[in-house]
């Protein structure tokens, strides 16, 4: 089910194997295009995909561009559903802030932005 792949998703990602997240992603892509937009499952698979960008073994440029996209996305969904004081939109403005950080160093070429 979607559920047991999110939870596989977080353990993953709670694990440091963002590589193996993607590829999972990657496996079930076709399973998460058929959730609603905007639906809880569709917001927390895109945050997730996001977290798995930036965080991954050697993100590109393109990957740093993508998570920034995709959180910027989220910030304006979650802010009109669920406010901007909700839980979950305070919890995607810090990833947002870091993704927009990390492609800030990557963009200068600061060897450190993957460390952070």
């Amino acid at each position: 089910t979607l559920v047991a792949a999110h939870n596989h998703l977080n353990t993953l990602l709670a694990t440091g194997r963002f590589d193996a997240g993607k590829a999972f992603l990657h496996e079930i892509a076709e399973d998460t295009s058929a959730l609603a937009p905007g639906s809880f499952m569709d917001i927390k698979f895109r945050s997730l995909h996001g977290l798995i960008l930036v965080h991954q073994n050697a993100p590109s440029l393109d990957d740093y561009c993508k998570a920034v996209g995709i959180f910027e996305d989220l910030n304006k969904k979650l802010r009109r559903v669920m406010g901007a004081n909700h839980p979950e939109t305070v919890t995607n403005e810090k990833y947002l802030g870091d993704a927009r950080e990390r492609l800030r160093l990557r963009l200068i070429g600061d060897p450190s932005h993957a460390e952070h």
